[in-house]
């Protein structure tokens, strides 16, 4: 087993697969029904697939201590976007979007 250095806020693995390949080759699997006709609007027969499934997994980090966190700070480290979530790549630290 590899150790990893605890400091380091990278991602542990991540992963980019086509999504059309994906899903000819992972077909979902639905058993509820509520899932099923979801899939079904959603992606009808003959739906091409494009654009790519991007994965990404990420290590457990420890809460800092709650003496340490100054609340007003703390509120500056939220950023509100509407949309969808994103995972794009990693910023040194303090820069935004």
């Amino acid at each position: 087993m590899v150790e990893r250095d605890p400091s380091a806020r990278g991602p542990l693995q991540r992963r980019t697969y086509p999504a059309a390949q994906f899903v000819r080759q992972h077909p979902p699997v639905l058993r509820h029904e509520n899932k099923q006709l979801l899939f079904a609007i959603s992606c009808p027969e003959g739906t091409s697939h494009a654009g790519k499934l991007e994965y990404s997994r990420w290590p457990e980090l420890p809460l800092p201590d709650h003496r340490e966190v100054d609340p007003a700070k703390a509120a500056e480290l939220v950023v509100v976007r509407d949309g969808y979530y994103e995972y794009g790549p990693i910023l040194d630290a303090g820069s935004r979007r």
